[in-house]
Parts: C-alpha cells; sequence; structure tokens
C-alpha cells in the first residue's frame, strides 16, 4: 500500500501537550500537558480517563508532566513530572485491605 499524505484520523486532545504515549497492546493512548492534567483516550479518541492536578496534605501532586510512558502488557501508565516526582496509575483496582 502506498504512503498517503493525508491524515488517518485527526483528534484535539489537551490543551499545552508535552508528552505522547501509545499503548502497545490496549488501542489505548495517553496525553500529558504543561496544566498539569493527563488524559487517556481509546482508539476513537474518546476520553476514557483524566489524572488532574490536586494539592494534598504533602502538596503538589503533579506538576508539569514531562514524560509518559505505558507498561508493554499491563494496564500501567507512569508518569513522570518537571517537579522531580514519578507517578504510576493503573486501571486495575486495588483489592480491599482488612
Amino acid at each position: 500500500m502506498p504512503r498517503s499524505p493525508d491524515s488517518v484520523n485527526v483528534l484535539q486532545t489537551v490543551k499545552g501537550l508535552t508528552a505522547l504515549d501509545i499503548h502497545p497492546q490496549a488501542n489505548l493512548f495517553a496525553c500529558g500537558s504543561m496544566n498539569q492534567f493527563i488524559a487517556v483516550y481509546n482508539s476513537n479518541g474518546d476520553v476514557i480517563s483524566n489524572i488532574k492536578y490536586y494539592d494534598g496534605f504533602m502538596g503538589q501532586r503533579i506538576g508539569a508532566i514531562s514524560c509518559l510512558a505505558f507498561h508493554p502488557y499491563w494496564p500501567h501508565l507512569a508518569v513522570g513530572s518537571n517537579d522531580y516526582y514519578m507517578s504510576i496509575y493503573s486501571a486495575e483496582k486495588r483489592p480491599e485491605r482488612r
């Protein structure tokens, strides 16, 4: 099949995009922004999850997003930020502690 100069699909993602990663198995992609915001999309471009900045008792939890990486097999997303923090998010539910 010859290459085409036309786009197959065009999606509007987060404003101020700074990082993007595509999951190799799950038909997902994630976008991070300067505005301390991460959005996870399905292959149709529908937002399926948002991760936002918030203040906690220990201060800022997410800085401007500098990098994103999905685990190659599991539904885990590693996020690096400009404030030297790394966070890992998972789509799996944690077992309840007793």
